[in-house]
């Protein structure tokens, strides 16, 4: 069976031409499909009736002179394409922001840093404050309201992360877990398994995806070039959250250098890139800063690093304490002259 397809030299004709392309193309009904494409110099609006009845226009043969312009279109088209006419009334696109200026949607996120700079810590955080509509650090008000995130642990176990959403003030009503173990004891594999988050993520409208230990959770795929990382593992990731236009971050411990663990491509396309960072200890406390290497929609005056130090609550329970710095040594004399000055006062109560 072949088809033919003949409309008219202008916008709607090319519309519909496209619109019976992708009917009859993608449902195989045709044995071959000729589309006709208008050659130049023909006036707008110019259809087959007008080629018959006007010599002038120069065509003696219409059937001829179809199949001479006529492209094969392929019987089962993949490739997503739009056409520029197609988007001439598209509305800008509307980029929404979990973290105003740091976490986007419709990407992957790299968040990398050395062990112990408190990573897992900080996304449950971050994931409490998403399911409640809080600001999220560093801001004044939410990025969205309030939405259902999903947390996938690998590195702990499921109670305790559990526990440590629960500390950070999580919405259990808003949020989904899930192990780095399947139901059958077998290791998870997510790139095995995105059809069913998909499903998940549509099913509770998920917007944003913590993978927390994403290197124990991608298999053992072949990443001995960078051609292969990005195939068997960076594009699948990327382009899952891009076409579920979700905040999918992925979260990787660093080498002693520095370089985080696994494809380096995961940061080439990430739109958004953190690294937490631990600096100089002052005594026995601990200071940290959250750095925003790359968050490509956003200006870089819009999200400079952001101090952290921690808080100790017993056993492994720790919490952040955001924007808290290293006092200078100004701040530590004077510190030490009022400790001194409170146990002079303890002392003479005595």
């Amino acid at each position: 069976r072949k088809v033919r397809v003949l409309y008219d030299n202008d916008k709607g004709g090319r519309e519909q031409a496209d619109r019976v392309q992708r009917l009859i193309g993608e449902s195989g009904i045709a044995d071959e499909l000729q589309v006709l494409r208008w050659p130049d110099g023909f006036p707008d609006g110019c259809d087959v009736n007008d080629l018959v009845r006007d010599p002038g226009l120069g065509v003696p043969s219409v059937v001829g002179w179809s199949l001479e312009h006529s492209y094969k279109a392929a019987r089962q088209p993949k490739l997503d394409i739009e056409h520029g006419w197609e988007r001439a009334d598209a509305e800008p696109e509307v980029i929404e922001w979990p973290w105003p200026n740091r976490l986007r949607c419709g990407t992957y996120v790299s968040f990398a840093g050395k062990r112990g700079t408190l990573k897992s810590t900080i996304a449950r955080e971050l994931v409490a404050l998403y399911t409640t509509g809080r600001p999220m650090p560093g801001c004044d008000a939410p990025g969205m309201p309030a939405g259902h995130a999903l947390y996938i642990t690998a590195e702990d176990s499921k109670a305790t992360a559990w526990d440590g959403l629960k500390r950070a003030g999580a919405d259990f009503g808003k949020l989904s877990l899930m192990s780095a173990v399947l139901k059958d004891g077998d290791p998870l594999n997510v790139l095995d398994h995105l059809d069913e988050m998909r499903e998940l993520i549509r099913r509770y409208g998920i917007r944003l995806v913590v993978i927390d230990g994403q290197n124990s959770v991608v298999g053992a795929p072949n990443i001995s070039t960078d051609m292969l990382a990005r195939v068997n593992v960076s594009n699948k990731l990327h382009q899952f959250a891009q076409k579920e236009s979700i905040c999918l971050v992925g979260i990787r411990n660093e080498d002693s250098e520095g370089r985080a663990l696994g494809p380096q491509s995961m940061g080439d396309l990430a739109r958004c890139i953190l690294r937490a960072e631990e600096l100089p200890p002052d005594g026995t406390d601990r200071y940290f800063r959250l750095v925003f290497e790359r968050i490509s929609d956003a200006a870089p005056s819009t999200h400079p690093p952001l101090p952290y130090a921690v808080e100790d609550l017993g056993g492994t329970a720790r919490r952040i304490l955001w924007g808290k710095t290293k006092p200078s040594p100004k701040d530590a004399i004077n510190e030490g002259r009022a400790r001194r000055a409170a146990a002079t006062v303890g002392r003479a109560d005595q």
